[in-house]
């Protein structure tokens, strides 16, 4: 089979049907490959009493998510550039590969700065601090996780080095804001299905929430193409991190 018919989606078939299961496919793949590289994290959480004073201990349980989140991304954006295919595997470890050490160099010191403000917002009568501050700890970490989830479309779909993707991150929160709306409501799922149902329901629902999530990004990545990537270095998509992770284009 010819490269171009692959890139057109060619593998999958031409009918309706075929573009539906290979839909379901991918799905139930990406989701698998997710619960198994975030499993560290979620297994040590189900041995976790849901307390306060573990609050720490569940925010390092999501150190496995960044990187794992960044390959959904990467795979869904391919799959968007290049066309269906039956590979979503191969896209999925691409991309972890590609990403692991450019999400983790600013997501395990971000997660780290969640953890101490978590145990101060959990401890403020032992701080000394007023009881209404809670709330300023909660907004404060709502920000900052949106502000992450511009990095990690930023980190993921682009070869962009960390303080670049904060800076941009930062910049879009603002000039991209329905992208930051659309953010917070996949937030609030996720917190939603976590907390009345269980951690169990976000990871099975992964690929899907991923999906929707590259959707929401689609305006900014155009955005950072046209404005923050060098035109020399554009073919006919968006450029993504084929080659070595963490070169930035500036």
């Amino acid at each position: 089979m010819a490269a171009s018919e692959l890139s057109q989606g060619q593998e999958v078939g031409r009918s309706g049907f075929a573009r539906v299961t290979a839909m379901i496919y991918w799905v139930m793949v990406l989701t698998f490959m997710f619960a198994l590289t975030t499993a560290p994290g979620w297994v040590v959480s189900l041995f976790l009493a849901p307390d306060p004073s573990n609050l720490p201990w569940f925010v390092a349980c999501l150190v496995p998510v960044g990187p794992a989140l960044a390959a959904l991304v990467f795979a869904w954006r391919r799959r968007d550039i290049e066309g269906p295919d039956l590979a979503p595997a191969v896209r999925f470890w691409r991309g972890y590969r590609l990403n692991l050490v450019d999400v983790l160099r600013w997501w395990a010191p971000y997660l780290a700065v969640l953890a101490v403000g978590g145990f101060v917002a959990t401890n403020l009568h032992r701080l000394a601090l007023p009881t209404g501050s809670v709330w300023f700890f909660i907004g404060l970490g709502a920000i900052s996780a949106l502000w992450a989830g511009h990095m990690i479309i930023l980190t993921a779909a682009f070869s962009f080095r960390a303080r670049d993707a904060a800076r941009l991150g930062l910049y879009f929160f603002f000039h991209c804001f329905r992208a930051t709306l659309l953010y917070l409501s996949l937030l609030i799922i996720v917190f939603a299905c976590t907390y009345f149902v269980g951690m169990w329901l976000p990871v099975a629902l992964s690929a899907i929430l991923a999906l929707f999530y590259v959707r929401a990004a689609g305006p900014m990545m155009t955005q950072v193409t046209a404005q923050f990537v060098a035109p020399d270095e554009v073919d006919d998509a968006p450029l993504v991190n084929d080659d070595e992770p963490g070169e930035s284009e500036e």
